[in-house]
């Protein structure tokens, strides 16, 4: 099977705010033990919590399991410097 073919579908599973999953990942941007940031097939989620340690990380199947007491967590769109510049002063410096 191709791998270019597959889609990556974001999931994400929390079990009591200490266990996680997280699929669809696409680039992993750092991984601390108060929070870990990443870009997913659904924007950029932003994880906060205490004692947050990486379990398994599959980065071909874009596969996050982790551990610890999860505070909060934010999406934003994440958009590549290219689909940034398609503004007003981007197309006009470009």
């Amino acid at each position: 099977m191709d791998s270019k073919s597959i889609s990556k579908e974001h999931k994400l599973s929390i079990l009591d705010r200490q266990r996680a999953q997280i699929t669809g990942i696409t680039k992993v941007i750092s991984i601390e033990e108060q929070q870990i940031s990443l870009i997913t097939e659904a924007g950029k989620i932003v994880i906060s919590g205490k004692n947050l340690h990486a379990g398994k990380l599959d980065v071909v199947a874009g596969v996050l399991e982790f551990t610890g007491m999860v505070n909060s967590i934010c999406y934003s769109d994440y958009k590549t410097a290219s689909e940034k510049a398609t503004g007003f002063i981007g197309r006009l410096f470009k």
